[in-house]
């Protein structure tokens, strides 16, 4: 059998399961929440291959089904979300594009007196091409998420299959004195339906500290540090990373705040390609978040450089800019605008480093025909460039409609 059979059989167990706790949950439906999502989309793109001479066979329209379902359970101490997501691509004129992508995301905080505990987990079946230019839009159940995109190659036929842990642990030592322990369990996997993937199988972990100490009521200061591995499972490239870092938080209401990181990172290559030599890097970096809503709009922007896994076998330096802003223009009609922004540079190669760029902005209006129907529409516009070959850009239009369940306040 095929291995997308297997990972779409995998992604349908999981579903199962989540459906499974959904189930057992509803015994206590006093404490769950159940929110099904349905968006079916036409879109037309000048130039979807993003080829930098802009060939006319990317001139092309697609059809697309979005279908979701956000599953919780929850208590005075905690909560847990689970939402499993499909994802149907039909290009008519484009066969190899015709993909069927799987997504099962589950985010636990519970809290005790003295101490939380988060675990978040996703799973994730995806076309390449999706994953490398995904939108500056933040996840509503994770959105400190820094979502890396992939390493900027893509084949046409391409899919991913990655699966990614993220747990932490805090306590307070005193009033204003707390510790905590974290990290990350990431592995990823290619696949292509005829000859090699252009990426490469890898798998990493990460596992940080941190002691932190509260200024007054709505602001701390952290110290902490890290220490990483970056596995190549075909070929060599493996390497370690350690780094320390300073974090400032402030909030200055529950719906306004902003963190800042200060860090210094190592990269040092165990397993460097033949011909590479030592190359151990080392920079300065750093990131900041900040969020704010009032009572029509609210936003929220991250800007970052740190070191970060990639599928083309090397770490590397990621900068990263993302930008949403939501705003109620009446009662039933919302605006929202998404930017990103990344740059990816290899720290490890025989010919010098490179640069791969690439940026996407969204526009969108939706109109609420009623409490839980909509419709939609808004234009893209993608942009790449790879090296020296130059620029490409894809300009996306789309028309949808679709079913949003009430949410919960949360």
């Amino acid at each position: 059998m095929s291995s997308s059979y297997h990972r779409l059989r995998t992604f349908g167990l999981a579903i199962g399961f989540a459906c499974g706790l959904a189930a057992v949950a509803t015994a206590h439906a006093a404490q769950t929440y159940v929110q099904p999502q349905m968006d079916l989309r036409a879109e037309s793109n000048s130039n979807i291959d993003l080829n930098p001479d802009g060939s006319p066979d990317g001139s092309v329209e697609g059809y697309i089904a979005d279908l979701q379902v956000l599953l919780g359970y929850y208590t005075q101490k905690g909560e847990t979300s689970v939402r499993p997501r499909l994802r149907f691509q039909n290009y008519p004129d484009r066969d190899e594009r015709e993909k069927t992508e799987g997504f099962l995301d589950w985010v636990t905080r519970y809290r005790w007196e003295r101490s939380q505990f988060d675990f978040i987990a996703s799973y994730a079946q995806e076309d390449s091409f999706n994953y490398d230019t995904r939108s500056g839009e933040f996840d509503p159940l994770d959105p400190t998420n820094p979502t890396d995109s992939g390493s900027g190659r893509f084949l046409t036929d391409e899919t991913q299959t990655k699966v990614d842990v993220r747990p932490n642990y805090s306590f307070d030592l005193t009033q204003r004195l707390s510790a905590s322990f974290g990290g990350q369990i990431r592995t990823m996997d290619y696949n292509v339906d005829v000859g090699e993937p252009q990426n490469v199988d890898y798998d990493f972990w990460l596992a940080n500290t941190e002691l932190g100490w509260a200024l007054d009521e709505r602001s701390s200061i952290g110290v902490g540090g890290y220490v990483s591995h970056y596995d190549v499972k075909s070929n060599s490239g493996d390497s370690d990373g350690y780094g320390i870092g300073l974090t400032y938080d402030r909030n200055w209401t529950e719906a306004m705040g902003v963190e800042v990181v200060l860090g210094y990172e190592v990269n040092d290559p165990t397993d460097p390609a033949p011909g590479e030599g030592d190359q151990k890097s080392s920079s300065l970096g750093g990131s900041i978040a900040a969020f704010g809503a009032g009572e029509v709009s609210e936003w929220r922007v991250f800007v970052g450089q740190r070191y970060a896994p990639n599928g083309n076998g090397r770490v590397r330096q990621i900068d990263q800019l993302r930008f949403q802003y939501d705003r109620d223009l009446t009662q039933r009609l919302t605006f929202r605008s998404a930017a990103r922004y990344e740059s990816q540079t290899q720290l490890q190669s025989s010919s010098g480093s490179d640069t791969e760029e690439t940026a996407r902005l969204d526009l969108s209006l939706r109109w609420m025909l009623s409490r839980k129907w909509f419709v939609q529409g808004g234009y893209s516009y993608l942009w790449q460039q790879e090296g020296d070959e130059g620029d490409a850009y894809n300009n996306r239009f789309f028309l949808s409609g679709g079913y949003r369940g009430l949410a919960r306040d949360r």
